[in-house]
Parts: C-alpha cells; structure tokens; sequence
C-alpha cells in the first residue's frame, strides 16, 4: 500500500492541503498518514500538567481530522517531538512514504510550529516527490498537467511522475522548455553582436532536441511540448495561465553551467508563486553550488 505523508500545524493552510490530498489521492489502495511535529520549546519550570494538556489537545485535533474524512480515505495518525522539517523527513523515510503533501506555509512565524522554512528545508531534503500547496493556490479537478522540463537526464524522471501522477485523473501533459536565447544583435551579456542566423539554428536545435526528448521519454498522455524564450520562472508562470495547468510537476535540479535553470531556486520561485499546486521532483544530485 502506498503511503502519503501529510504534515500539519492544525493551521488553515494545512488543512487544506490535507483536504487535497483527500481530494486527489484518496483510494482505498493509498493510506494518507497525518502527521504532527511538537516543535514547542520546553522551559525550566514547564509543569506536567501543562505537558498532558498539550499533548491531550494536540491528539483531540488529529482525532477530529482524521472523523471529518472518514468514509473518504483511509486516514492515520501520527506525532512526533523535535525540529519540524527534521522530524518530517525522518518520519517519511520511515514509513516509507511515496510522497509528501504540505502547504507553502502555516501560522504566523511568531508561533514557530510550521513556517516556510520548513517547507524549502523538506522539499530540498526529501526524497520522495513533494507536493506544495500555496494557502491561495486554486484547486480542482487535475486535467492538464504543466511539466518543465530542460532536457537533461533527471528532468526525464520528471516526465515519468509527471505521466504517473497525470494517469490518475486521465489528465494531459503538456512539456515546456525555457530556453534563454541571446537577442539578435548582442550577446546575452548585453554586448558584441549575434549572428540573427545563428540564432534561427539554436531555435531549430532546440525544438529538434524537445521533440526527441518527448518521443523518448513522454507517453499518450503527452500531448504537446512547447519551447519558448526568456526568464524560466516568469514564462512556466506564464504557461500555467495560457494552458489552464491544475498542476505543475517541476525537477529541484538540473544541469549547471548555462543550461542550469530546473534548479532548486527556480522550483521555489514556482512554490512561492505558482497559483496551482506545485509537485517538486528530485532529479539528481544537488549541484555543489545549490
């Protein structure tokens, strides 16, 4: 049975996207585990009744959540004491979690229990796929499906949960390559002059490149793929609103050098401002500069 790990602070912003995974993932083969980090300091003098108190509210909340989906998914519980993203990390190696869902964010930093922080600590640290969901981020039946991809080795990974993840809904996939092409007239330090000629053959070359890479590693349920130029994150933003993406499944790392753009900063950009949820797969290896 696969197993969803789905971390909350109890705050609106984890409930809902508890709320999609029940939505999306929940089957009778699929078990979503409810997790709950106790990240509150201990001070000298905490009294034990406050300790019982605590823990009493905190199972009392994990009851509620998991009676409000009864019926809908097949829902565990569970707790752990220490540093939020640590605990969660651990706690999907343990059970051998197929992926993990969570918000961008919880409650306000001054209650420390589930930050941002946490969030970019999971998705860099995990293993498995992570799926983000922003608190204002809509949500809704997954028909199409955004994959950027830049044509290296790991982001065909990318492609295949991409393909995996779509072939739950019967969605499409639609691949985007970003490529930063130097204007006509300059190189894209600004200066010196480009060939308009040869930038027509770097077009050519990558168009060439996308459509072997899309018949060697998509599937039926990849139906387009599309190049365009310019800033990697402002045009998947872009490609979400012109495709009317219910998903984007995007690789933490890429090449380096000059072609190194699916990378850890470019997923948390899209994390931070994708208006849909943002599945982050790990390709590879962190480069040494990540």
């Amino acid at each position: 049975m696969a197993i969803i790990l789905c971390p909350t602070d109890f705050s609106p912003a984890s409930e809902r996207a508890l709320q999609y995974a029940v939505d999306r993932f929940g089957a009778d083969d699929v078990e979503l585990r409810v997790l709950h980090v106790d990240d509150v300091p201990r001070r000298h003098g905490w009294e034990p009744s406050l300790e019982r108190s605590l823990r009493q509210s905190w199972q009392e909340r994990l009851d509620a959540m998991l009676t409000a989906h009864e019926g809908r998914a097949r829902l565990t519980a569970a707790t752990a004491r220490g540093h939020a993203a640590e605990e969660i990390l651990a706690h999907a190696e343990e059970i051998d979690a197929s992926m993990i869902v969570m918000a961008t964010r919880g409650r306000p930093a001054l209650e420390r229990l589930f930050l941002g922080a946490v969030t970019r600590k999971v998705v860099r640290g995990a293993h498995v796929p992570v799926l983000t969901l922003d608190p204002g981020a809509r949500v809704g039946p997954v028909r199409r499906v955004l994959c950027p991809v830049d044509l290296s080795a790991p982001s065909a990974a990318v492609v295949a949960e991409a393909v995996r993840v779509a072939a739950l809904w019967e969605a499409r996939v639609h691949l985007l390559y970003v490529h930063g092409l130097p204007r006509e007239g300059m190189f894209a330090d600004g200066t010196g002059f480009v060939d308009p000629k040869l930038v027509e053959v770097l077009r050519q070359t990558v168009r060439r490149d996308l459509a072997r890479f899309r018949e060697q590693h998509g599937g039926a349920s990849v139906v387009d793929a599309r190049v365009v130029e310019g800033v990697p994150h402002v045009e998947i933003l872009r490609a979400i609103d012109e495709s009317e993406a219910d998903l984007v499944v995007v690789g933490s790392h890429g090449h380096s050098g000059l072609m190194r753009w699916v990378l850890g900063s470019v997923a948390e950009r899209l994390i931070r401002l994708a208006p849909v949820p943002v599945l982050t797969v790990r390709g590879g290896a962190p480069d040494a500069d990540d």
